[in-house]
């Protein structure tokens, strides 16, 4: 327990930036969430953030993914294996455990408004919140096929799913604090009524009709890996920023609903 309560505090002391930076998407969801949240929401969440240390929901963004190493047991799926087909959201065939990302999401939302519990459940409710609602806006995170893949891209080989994770991102070439504004700068406004099954099903529809029927992607062979020239990372941006500013508009809006606080009128 205390080796558990060290890497924990190890954990929450390292700064965002000494971590995966290749991560931009979280933190960039993140503040655009803080940005959105109602004042009373606002002042909870730093309120609840500061009891750790933290100054931002960014500071914590990556927290989930940290804390999968100390192999805690219980911790929720930061996916959904939706099949790649026309078929709904159906808990019973993909969430059979009640651990899948959707399913965390209302239960740590549900953590989160019970201000009975204590404030520990509390903010580990809100750290994963952060967290998880980034990762079912990453198409790859909620299809069946979750883009293992190996892909040759501009000379290296890596995998479909860190193309879409981190080397998207990273091809603009600036901070995630400047690529806020660029995400934000975008005219859409994101529909914050839906739920976190709507978002799978979207996100498995880019996976299954736009991610895999990219020609680039078909070899016809499955011993030649797919090339993917660095046109690939720009064409697809346009689908990315908008996924960043889905999730970063409607964890406000969860959070908002959770701390029972009027939404954002932004």
């Amino acid at each position: 327990m205390k080796a558990i309560l060290l890497a924990l505090t190890l954990i929450c002391a390292v700064p965002l930036q000494a971590q995966a930076w290749g991560r931009a998407g979280h933190a960039i969801v993140a503040e655009i969430a803080e940005r959105h949240l109602s004042p009373a929401a606002r002042a909870e969440v730093d309120a609840l953030l500061a009891t750790e240390g933290a100054k931002s929901m960014a500071d914590v963004s990556l927290w989930a993914d940290l804390i999968k190493a100390l192999r805690i047991p219980d911790q929720p799926s930061h996916v959904v294996r939706l099949p790649l087909d026309h078929s709904g959201y159906d808990p019973a065939k993909v969430c059979k455990t009640g651990r899948c990302v959707v399913a965390a999401i209302d239960r740590y939302s549900a953590v989160l408004a019970d201000r009975s519990n204590p404030t520990t459940a509390r903010v580990t409710a809100l750290k994963y919140l952060i967290h998880l609602v980034g990762d079912l806006h990453q198409p790859l995170h909620a299809s069946a096929d979750t883009g293992a893949r190996a892909v040759a891209l501009d000379g290296s080989v890596t995998r479909l799913h860190d193309v879409w994770d981190d080397a998207i991102i990273d091809s603009l070439g600036k901070d995630w604090q400047t690529l806020v504004a660029v995400v934000e700068a975008d005219a859409t406004v994101p529909d914050t009524g839906s739920t976190p099954a709507d978002w799978a099903l979207e996100g498995r529809d880019i996976a299954r009709d736009t991610i895999f029927t990219d020609a680039r992607l078909q070899t016809g062979r499955r011993d030649v890996l797919p090339w993917l020239p660095k046109a690939y990372l720009g064409d697809n941006w346009p689908i990315v920023r908008q996924r960043l500013k889905q999730g970063g508009y409607r964890l406000a809006a969860l959070l908002d609903q959770a701390l029972g606080t009027a939404p954002s009128a932004e």
